[in-house]
């Protein structure tokens, strides 16, 4: 997991340096460890603050539209379409954008919607999850197609509002 950290952070002060710069001093003022931190109480979260969730999403995930109880400023997320071998991403992002469709990110309010399939690639983006209203549209696989061999997957990184409380308690 620190790996997987690791890379959030970078590609959040590449894709975007003030969501770095706004979400590193909110962890390190609120006392946030990172979510790769597995005992808060070893003080190691103090070497490694920032977003405390990391959540991947799969099998054709979708949600309505709403606006998260998350902390941050900024959330970060990675979003693509890959194939499956033996239940797990095989590393493939090519030859999919045939076999499936939709599961775009999107903000209904700004007529917003970030796809990914069609690029044979991935989309970074990055949201207010506290104050844009944001989703994840469902997806479908064409004709022929089955999700045991190709699937969306999404990930993203946040400071959610339940888990700073958590840390307000220790």
């Amino acid at each position: 997991m620190p790996k997987v950290a690791n890379y959030f952070d970078r590609r959040s002060k590449i894709l975007f340096q003030a969501v770095f710069n706004a979400t590193q001093p909110h962890a390190e003022d609120n006392h946030i460890p990172r979510f790769e931190v597995q005992a808060t109480d070893s003080g190691l979260w103090k070497n490694t603050p920032g977003a405390n969730m990391f959540s991947t999403t799969r099998g054709g995930f979708s949600n309505t539209p709403h606006q998260a109880r998350d902390t941050s400023p900024f959330n970060i997320g990675l979003f693509f379409a890959g194939a499956v071998r033996e239940g797990r991403f095989s590393g493939d992002l090519s030859r999919v954008s045939k076999q499936l469709h939709g599961g775009e990110f999107w903000w209904p309010e700004l007529g917003v919607v970030v796809g990914h399939a069609p690029t044979d690639g991935w989309a970074e983006v990055v949201w207010k999850g506290p104050t844009d209203l944001h989703g994840t549209l469902s997806c479908w696989l064409h004709e022929g197609a089955q999700i045991s061999e190709v699937d969306r997957w999404g990930s993203s990184c946040q400071i959610t509002g339940a888990s700073q409380n958590s840390v307000l308690l220790m």
